[in-house]
């Protein structure tokens, strides 16, 4: 057991001397989002979870027409609503980022393709 003990106090050492920094992971999701329909309102929401603070989802162009993104950061999501006005498909992609206190903390991006039935 010391041997385990002291191996895990070396490797902790050894990033900690290469200047190496170890950050929690942030997951996006759901999975997939449901389809929209023309003309029916729609509404889904991304989340992004961490063991650490999430400080920023946001989402890159690419949403239908008749669609917006609202942003809930207290809760780390991003409400996508309206009324579709076109069919499609609609490739965008979702980016988090983490640690309030260091700019390279947790990084994660999601791609996502929002279908809009006629």
């Amino acid at each position: 057991m010391a041997k385990i003990g002291l191996a895990v106090s070396v490797l902790l050492i050894g990033l900690i001397l290469a200047g190496c920094n170890v950050y929690a992971s942030i997951t996006i999701g759901p999975d997939q989002l449901p389809d929209g329909v023309v003309g029916q309102p729609y509404s889904a929401t991304i989340t992004a979870t961490s063991s650490e603070t999430v400080i920023g989802i946001s989402i890159a162009s690419g949403l239908p027409p008749g669609m917006a993104v609202a942003y809930v950061p207290t809760q780390n999501t991003a409400v996508l609503s309206g009324t579709p006005g076109a069919a499609g498909s609609y490739p965008f992609t979702v980016v988090a980022d983490g640690n309030k206190f260091n700019s390279g903390g947790p990084h994660a991006e999601r791609a996502y393709t929002l279908v809009v039935k006629p």
